[in-house]
C-alpha cells in the first residue's frame, strides 16, 4: 500500500511517498531516511480496500483458533506467530504475520502490534 508521510527535514515540512504494509512500517521507513515523521495516511481511493480485494482477508476466527492451539501446545507468542508466518501462502497475510512478529521482537505488546496493522 502507498502512504504519504509528512516529515520534518531541515526545519521544514515535506511529503514523502512510501510503499509499506502499514502506517507503522511507513513511518519507520521515513525515520530510516533521517527524517522526523509527523503523520502518515494511505493514498488513493482504493487504498483501504486493497487488502480485502486481493483475497488477503485474514479470518479472525481461524487466526484465533490456530494461535490458541499453538499457545496451548507450549509455544511462546513469538514462536506461534512465526509458525503462522511460515505456513501462510498468501503474500499479504504473510506480511501481516511478519509485521506482528517484528513488533513482538521489538518488545511491543501483542495488542499494540495488532492495532498497528492496516
Amino acid at each position: 500500500m502507498q502512504f504519504e508521510v509528512r516529515a520534518l527535514r531541515d526545519n521544514s515540512v515535506t511529503s514523502v511517498l512510501v510503499d509499506a504494509l502499514s502506517v507503522a512500517d511507513a513511518l519507520a521507513q521515513v525515520a530510516a531516511q533521517s527524517l522526523l515523521p509527523l503523520s502518515a495516511r494511505a493514498t488513493g481511493a482504493l487504498a483501504s480496500r486493497r487488502l480485502a480485494s486481493s483475497g488477503a482477508r485474514l479470518s479472525l476466527t481461524l487466526f484465533s483458533q490456530e494461535l490458541l492451539a499453538l499457545l496451548e501446545g507450549g509455544l511462546t507468542i513469538v514462536e506461534a506467530i512465526d509458525v503462522l508466518h511460515e505456513k501462510e501462502s498468501r503474500p499479504t497475510v504473510k506480511g501481516l504475520y511478519g509485521l506482528i512478529a517484528r513488533g513482538l521482537t521489538e518488545g511491543k505488546s501483542f495488542s499494540a502490534c495488532l492495532t498497528e496493522l492496516p
